[in-house]
């Protein structure tokens, strides 16, 4: 199947002959093409799938990334055996993964693995088994007696979890006031005849630092050093992280999660987060069974070679960086709704969230306020931050904005310091 009309292609010089290291076929939802992007600059060939099938599609959907490198696909079935490795971006594909597994093609990411994130009542269970520290849960089984529940609880604030359909209900702190009720009402009608029989997660808030950290596991059970321990801002989604050997928050949950993944014989991106309380110790809140968005445009601008990381089994990952990077996001109010050019000031592009290039211009596709994120290293997190503000404000969009002083949203950039 083929795009019914001409993609534009970059332009090679007429002598120029490609000389493709590997060939890797990126299977995506849509948020990850900047991961095909990477793999072709680092001289693979690539084909870059995004699940546009819907009953009545959209162009706009199946159209990111056009114009970047990657050739575009609308079906990837006759691909899979010409390809040395098949890559996930995202979770949802975890049963096919796992298939082509069995079938001993190479693998990156995706699997049943992915059970860690989208069933909290599940990955809570590994959780226990394996000592990993997480917060006390309740696991409720209906919209009435979330209500009932919260309503009763005597131990203050509470955070609502559901699993897998993060598109109807984004983590949320109920607090007891109207404008949290106001969110139940509106996940009930969400809900319609499923609210008597819908699963919420409801945990203990957690006072403290919220941290991050993310390796690439192996399906031995180790993982890949050095790892990322990682900020994340709230206010903007801006990350700031240190790349280390050995972190004292993480490096034993990251022990006991490498025996969770070698039960499921994993390969690929984790990412888990947490609460750090001031004695030191972490809790456990999210696994993340593929690359975080938008923090992983870090790694894709950092790490020497991706292709290579991927194909060597994750054996050491090699970053051209200083030991902190940071990534800033820009957004646009009209990113949801409409077409923008994206105007840049000359230095190296962003990473894009959902774009194109025709014609020699960039152009933000609608479906997302968030339209790039830029990323900086260096010596100290707080110039790694600075750096990333300051080169927020070279992209310009319609509706446009971003926030130039990253720094101020992390008041606890000395945990990443230790």
């Amino acid at each position: 199947m083929v795009f019914p009309f001409s993609p534009p292609q970059i332009p090679r010089a007429a002598t120029e002959k490609p000389r493709f290291l590997m060939k890797f076929l990126v299977i995506d939802t849509g948020i990850g093409f900047e991961h095909a992007h990477r793999l072709h600059q680092d001289g693979n060939e690539v084909y870059y799938y995004i699940n546009w099938q819907k009953p009545f599609p959209k162009f706009e959907d199946a159209i990111v990334g056009m114009g970047f490198g990657p050739n575009k696909v609308l079906t990837f079935g006759n691909l899979i055996e010409k390809v040395d490795w098949i890559v996930f971006t995202d979770v949802g594909y975890g049963d096919f993964a796992d298939f082509l597994r069995r079938k001993e093609y190479q693998v990156f990411g995706g699997g049943a693995m992915e059970k860690m994130e989208l069933d909290r009542a599940w990955s809570q269970k590994a959780m226990r088994k394996y000592g990993i520290p997480y917060p006390d849960t309740k696991i409720v089984n209906n919209i009435n007696d979330l209500r009932d529940y919260l309503k009763k609880s005597r131990t203050g604030k509470k955070v609502v979890k559901i699993s897998i359909f993060r598109g109807d209900l984004e983590t949320f702190i109920y607090d007891g006031q109207a404008d949290t009720d106001i969110q139940i009402l509106q996940i009930e009608a969400k809900l319609g005849p499923f609210k008597d029989s819908f699963q919420f997660s409801v945990e203990d808030f957690q006072e403290g630092t919220e941290i991050g950290v993310d390796t690439w596991m192996r399906p031995d059970g180790t993982f890949a050093v050095p790892y990322f321990v990682t900020l994340e801002s709230g206010m903007n989604g801006s990350t700031v992280g240190r790349w280390v050997e050995k972190c004292p928050y993480w490096h034993d949950i990251l022990v006991k999660c490498g025996q969770i993944a070698s039960n499921f014989d994993y390969y690929g991106p984790l990412r888990l987060e947490g609460f750090l309380d001031p004695g030191g110790a972490v809790k456990v809140t999210d696994w993340t069974i593929r690359p975080p968005y938008p923090g992983s445009m870090i790694f894709l601008d950092v790490l020497k070679d991706y292709g290579k990381l991927i194909s060597s089994g994750a054996k050491k990952v090699e970053i051209s960086a200083s030991e902190y990077c940071a990534c800033g996001n820009y957004f646009s109010d009209y990113g949801e709704d409409r077409w923008n050019v994206i105007h840049l000031s000359k230095f190296s592009p962003p990473r894009f969230r959902r774009a194109v290039i025709s014609d020699h211009v960039f152009y933000s596709i609608p479906g997302s306020d968030l339209i790039a994120t830029v990323t900086a290293a260096d010596s100290k997190p707080e110039g790694a931050l600075k750096k990333a503000g300051k080169m927020l404000g070279k992209i310009e969009v319609n509706g446009g904005y971003y926030d130039s002083d990253l720094a101020k949203s992390f008041p606890n950039l000395s945990v990443i310091q230790k």
